[in-house]
């Protein structure tokens, strides 16, 4: 888990900081003598999906992608999630929180947006993976999707939330999924070296 996620403590950036968490990650599973370190596969899912296209945008090791519901920068999602509450209907409030956001992740105020990131990754399989059930996320999936360079894969699922989809669609994601991985970094069949 991410910091400020599951069971770890700390507060959330919404895919800066865990954007270096993930590339740490990264790092960490390359020293290991059972891994091929040149080619790294992430699944990601939301803020997930935006470390994992953002790492991959930084580190060559990383060769395929399956990003969920993914956004095209954490401002945009602070946007959405303050549409959701509530709070971006008020036009204060929304400024001024939209503000705060930008002040306390100001050292990535020139960070680019994952739209302007994924024509140029045309080394990285991409399958972008788009709930139907969630209309702004689902938006920001396929805008990103077409804005990708070769290879990218779409799925269209019909729910966002693994958790709500029954056990038949449970099972159609993984297959797909894996799928996607295993025609994008098959198996060599020798022990990395």
């Amino acid at each position: 888990d991410f910091s400020g996620h599951g069971g770890v403590k700390g507060g959330t950036t919404l895919g800066y900081r865990e954007t270096r968490e993930l590339l740490a990650a990264v790092q960490a599973v390359a020293q290991r003598d059972d891994v091929d370190p040149e080619r790294v596969g992430i699944w990601g899912h939301d803020m997930g999906g935006y470390a994992a296209i953002s790492a991959a945008a930084a580190d060559g090791r990383i060769r395929a992608v399956a990003v969920d519901s993914v956004y095209d920068s954490p401002e945009a999602m602070f946007a959405t999630e303050l549409r959701r509450q509530g709070s971006g209907n008020l036009p204060l409030v929304r400024t001024l929180c939209r503000w705060a956001f930008r002040i306390l992740n100001f050292s990535h105020r020139n960070d680019p947006t994952l739209a302007q990131r994924v024509p140029g990754m045309s080394s990285v399989a991409k399958l972008f993976i788009q709930g139907r059930d969630d209309a702004a996320l689902a938006e920001s999936t396929l805008a990103l999707f077409l804005a990708a360079a070769e290879p990218r894969q779409q799925m269209v699922v019909p729910k966002s939330s693994y958790a709500a989809m029954t056990d038949e669609e449970k099972r159609d994601y993984q297959k797909q999924v894996v799928s996607f991985f295993l025609q994008h970094l098959p198996p060599t069949g020798e022990p990395p070296k």
